[in-house]
């Protein structure tokens, strides 16, 4: 049997030219420089060999990906609990009518 994974990802931030890097502020690389940090260790994106750069695009994909997922399981649960709490009341309201329906023709029986 496959053990599942537990280790976090070692990815520990992925900038764009947008973002500000985040390297310390004495650092040589420019903010407006996409930067990749490894287990506490910057590098400039760029500067890196294509192979990695596809990698690294990637696994930006996947981790928006991982987010919107997420955000959908988020909403799906919700709504899931407000549904699981309308059909309870409607249950309710049921047993509710199907009792007074019982009690109504056991006492038109007894008269």
């Amino acid at each position: 049997m496959a053990k599942k994974a537990t280790a976090k990802p070692v990815v520990e931030a992925v900038t764009t030219a947008s973002e500000i890097a985040t390297t310390p502020a004495n650092s040589t690389i420019p903010a407006n420089e996409p930067t990749i940090t490894i287990n506490n260790k910057t590098y400039v994106i760029n500067a890196l060999p294509q192979e990695i750069k596809e990698k690294i695009n990637v696994y930006s994909i996947w981790a928006n990906e991982l987010a919107v997922a997420k955000r959908e399981v988020f909403k799906l649960e919700a709504a899931n609990r407000g549904l699981s709490l309308e059909l309870e009341n409607n249950f309710k309201q049921l047993e509710a009518s199907v009792s007074s329906a019982v009690e109504a023709a056991s006492q038109e029986t007894s008269n």
